[in-house]
């Protein structure tokens, strides 16, 4: 089996709380009468442990985004994680409607070669996440692309399939000669992870959930260089694999029907721990019979995924999740000399669920779409406000009267907007595009940003709305998460422009899984580098078949 120091990545379990109760989870969500938070401190102190790890540092949960501290979690990695291993691609300050597929290409870019005892292979360095893309994920979106090089996305609204864990190989009658060779094939040991758990560390992440389930007596003590040591130290932990039934390879269930499939000898532990919420979950105890699960008692949909688990990525997020779901709040500057009356609503209300109007720095209206209007209470509107009056983590068009929108701003709404990033244009200086335009002298100002940004922390909460607020934002934010509010967008948006879209042929793609080869050929040569391709098209799920290629390369 695989120590730690061999294995790609090493996750940090920062909860197992979960919004979810999927079929046959490696955490048990749900199971837990209280489930746990990992204290910050604790949290820090494993990631400085994990030092020098060649691979990634995984945050997992349950679902990490529910802690607590998750955003001060993520600033700490930002902090302690090397400059070299930090995210570099930019392509994610654009919107884009395929959201899963421009951070899986932005992935393959990252891809370099690491030696290990067993020989080289391809790794990503730096932070990654598990998550299952809830609400949360969405309003920490900022500063989750600035941490993590690698996401590992399933909001689960889709097909999953899931193997089940609280198989015991007693229970399947299978000899210790013949147990021993299947444990040191293990998938998950070989091609996933060890775990940093509140107990300790575990050279396998089921194994140190299973330590939590059943009340065990903690992994290895916390400290630095811990992942260093040669497997034979975590022996002890090898009891785990005994209640274990992934390296079974027996059949897996779609995770969205929340029901456990488990083995008799499990099924009696769990009645017996208190600390497990035995009557709230659906269990499927499988008849076994001379080794043989029984067909009955397994789902008809009994389909094994092993390491192909990373395959068909896209497929396993739906048009549900909420990050895809934005709503333009409107705010229109004025100033006196403009006339209220004449201001063509109906008009803004197309691209906008919402419109404020503000004079010199005055809140006098606001419109719903429909053209209706609401009763307000005319104030004073200052920077302080913006959260209070038009809504927390709402995307925000601030413009003046002389901005005209065109159909294309509809496109944005389907899709992911980083919310860290200023979308800004002056028409009189940057001049007009498909998205905004005046019929007035190419004059106007707009800009379009997140009223959660990252950057509005450091603005001055006494300035009032009035049309120096353009410019005032536009020097405060961040340098590099200002963009120009312009034709641009077009060409980074995967999927957004057609033209674009069928440049994108089979061999551009094959080009970008294999990128890393131009940088390694001279050093690796040129036999050893089709050897990585080949294994990094398996693992990835780039089977070259002419479904895949029209369904997904193309």
């Amino acid at each position: 089996m695989k120590a730690p120091k061999d294995q790609w990545v090493i996750q940090i379990d920062v909860t197992n709380a979960c919004v979810r109760k999927c079929a046959n989870c490696t955490r048990f969500c749900g199971f837990h009468k209280k489930p746990y938070f990992m204290d910050y401190d604790y949290f820090c102190k494993a990631v400085d442990s994990l030092e020098g790890h060649p691979g990634l540092i995984g945050v997992m949960g349950g679902e990490p985004t529910l802690h607590p501290r998750f955003k001060d979690m993520c600033l700490y990695l930002q902090k302690k994680i090397p400059k070299q291993y930090k995210v570099k691609d930019k392509s994610l300050y654009y919107p884009t409607d395929s959201f899963v597929e421009v951070r899986r290409r932005s992935e393959l870019k990252q891809y370099v070669i690491h030696e290990y005892s067993d020989g080289p292979r391809p790794i990503i360095q730096g932070a990654g996440l598990w998550t299952s893309m809830t609400r949360l994920y969405r309003d920490n979106l900022e500063i989750i692309q600035d941490t993590f090089n690698f996401q590992n996305l399933n909001d689960h609204n889709n097909i999953s399939y899931h193997q089940p864990v609280l198989i015991s190989r007693k229970d399947m009658g299978i000899d210790d000669e013949t147990w021993l060779k299947l444990r040191e094939k293990c998938w998950v040991n070989q091609q996933w992870s060890g775990s940093i758990t509140p107990k300790g560390c575990f050279f396998c992440e089921v194994a140190g959930a299973l330590d939590m389930l059943y009340d065990g007596p903690g992994g290895l003590p916390l400290e630095n260089g811990w992942w260093k040591k040669d497997i034979n130290e975590f022996k002890d932990q090898f009891n785990w694999c005994e209640y274990c039934g992934i390296p079974l390879k027996t059949f897996a269930r779609d995770a969205r029907e929340q029901v456990t499939d488990v083995s008799e000898s499990n099924y009696k532990l769990l009645k017996e721990k208190d600390s497990v919420r035995f009557d709230e979950n659906s269990f499927n105890i499988l008849e076994i019979d001379n080794g043989v699960i029984s067909e009955k008692s397994k789902v008809s949909t009994a389909k094994y995924h092993g390491v192909s688990y990373m395959e068909d990525a896209q497929d396993r997020i739906s048009d549900k999740t909420p990050i895809y779901a934005n709503r333009f709040i409107g705010v229109m500057i004025c100033n006196d000399n403009t006339a209220i009356d004449e201001i063509n609503v109906q008009n803004y209300l197309k691209f906008m669920e919402r419109l404020f109007v503000v004079k010199d720095g005055l809140l006098v209206k606001s419109f719903t779409q429909f053209d209706t209007e609401d009763k307000i209470e005319k104030r004073k509107i200052m920077y302080s406000d913006l959260k209070e009056v038009f809504g927390k983590n709402e995307y925000i068009i601030m413009f003046t009267p002389d901005i005209s929108f065109n159909s294309k701003v509809n496109k944005l709404k389907e899709c992911v907007i980083n919310p860290g990033i200023l979308h800004y244009i002056d028409l009189r200086r940057d001049g007009h595009n498909s998205y905004v335009s005046s019929e007035l002298d190419n004059s106007g100002k707009c800009i379009l940003f997140n009223s959660g940004a990252e950057s509005l922390n450091n603005m001055d909460n006494s300035k009032i709305l009035n049309e120096n607020i353009f410019m005032y934002i536009c020097k405060t934010w961040i340098p590099e998460k200002r963009l120009l509010f312009s034709d641009k967008m077009d060409r980074m948006m995967y999927g957004v422009n057609e033209s674009n879209n069928k440049k994108r042929t089979f061999r551009r793609r094959i080009t970008d899984v294999l990128i890393f080869t131009r940088k390694s050929i001279k050093q690796y040569g040129l036999l050893r580098m089709v050897y990585y391709s080949c294994f990094f098209i398996r693992r990835y799920g780039l089977t070259l078949t002419r479904q895949k290629i029209k369904n997904r390369l193309l």
